[in-house]
């Protein structure tokens, strides 16, 4: 990883665009009570909804799965987790005692339902946990239609805001999310009392939320999979507090990794500290998708005028359908977490087998895979 500042302008620009122009609000609706003792309470607010670059990405090894079926012995294809899982979802919004900060910060927490939000529906067993971290400077709220989808799949998706800077921090901070979690399941006055698996932990973000997923997963032994979006290595300042973790940190990262990434990063997640250098040091079982036509910031639930504001300063990779470029994201991130936090290995049809295949042979990604 090359330690550099981003350009002033760029940062200026993203912050406005993202925390300015957007809000900066931890939430996208108008009720911001948030509750604030450090555990779920009864009258905590729940809400609901029951609707529920530089090389060329050769497809190694996924042509060996490109048939009709899943990639096993006669299995039947999975349903296309692009679309919603067979859950509704709800949403609470809490918070947490953050070490890294010292004090209360907000969180939200999306949950499978089938009772339009009032309880979490566990009816296929304990729910794997994802923790989802923001890019720089960007609100948690950028990013809630990744928790929705994962929560109709059967998860439970808790997501942060960046409370501090230090990249090292985060880390910690997301641990501590690892801990409120197993604090939650057991708490009998919890509603995720008993409903959730703390020993099946993803980790997921964006830009450098992904770089503090994976930086996690080398800290913290607790995380068993790590799917990430566009994930950017790029540190405002050397030293211990701004840890590079490609190439340096990489190999002793053994969990199962997604690297999802955008064609045109532009200076926001340049070609030497992107996803594919990530990959390039990841050890297997790793996959790496590159979305093809699609830039940093297509990958957040922005509005297409300001994604075409924002592109700018971080292109777009001539995208035309941005919600495309999202939904294809999901799909891939819900695949490898069923896959690898709920065992149901069938769903990699979705990741290197006829699935990923069709995709490839649109034009829509490029596939490279370490087995």
């Amino acid at each position: 990883m090359t330690i550099r500042s981003i350009p002033l302008l760029v940062m200026v620009a993203w912050m406005v665009l993202l925390t300015g122009c957007w809000g900066g609000d931890d939430d996208d609706d108008s009720d911001d009570d948030l509750a604030v003792d450090d555990d779920i309470a009864a009258d905590d607010d729940i809400a609901a909804d029951d609707d529920a670059a530089d090389d060329d990405l050769a497809d190694d090894d996924a042509d060996d799965d490109a048939d009709d079926d899943a990639g096993d012995d006669d299995t039947e294809i999975p349903p296309d987790p692009i679309e919603p899982g067979p859950h509704g979802f709800g949403f609470m919004n809490v918070t947490f005692f953050d070490p890294s900060s010292n004090t209360d910060q907000p969180i939200r927490v999306y949950y499978p339902s089938a009772d339009n939000g009032t309880s979490v529906d566990d009816s296929d067993g304990p729910c794997p946990v994802v923790i989802f971290g923001p890019g720089f400077s960007a609100p948690m709220s950028l990013y809630f239609s990744y928790g929705e989808h994962l929560a109709t799949h059967g998860f439970v998706v808790i997501f942060r805001n960046s409370y501090v800077i230090a990249h090292q921090a985060l880390s910690v901070t997301t641990s501590a999310l690892i801990d409120w979690a197993e604090d939650a399941a057991q708490d009998a006055g919890s509603p995720l009392f008993g409903k959730i698996d703390p020993t099946r932990i993803g980790t997921s973000g964006h830009s450098m939320g992904g770089k503090i997923s994976l930086l996690t997963a080398h800290d913290d032994p607790r995380v068993t999979a790590s799917g990430t979006v566009d994930p950017v290595d790029m540190s405002p300042l050397p030293g211990p507090a701004y840890p590079s973790v490609t190439p340096e940190l990489m190999p002793a990262i053994t969990i199962p990794t997604l690297l999802i990434g955008g064609s045109d990063g532009g200076p926001c997640a340049p070609a030497s500290d992107n996803y594919h250098e990530y990959f390039l040091y990841a050890n297997a079982p790793s996959i790496e998708i590159r979305i093809e036509n699609s830039g940093h910031v297509t990958f957040c639930d922005l509005p297409d005028v300001i994604i075409d504001i924002a592109g700018i300063i971080c292109p777009t990779g001539g995208a035309e359908d941005y919600e495309l470029i999202r939904a294809l994201s999901r799909r891939y991130l819900t695949a490898f977490y069923r896959q690898h936090l709920l065992g149901q290995t069938a769903y990699d049809y979705y990741l290197t087998g006829g699935g990923i295949m069709t995709d490839v042979n649109a034009g829509l990604v490029a596939v490279d895979v370490k087995e």
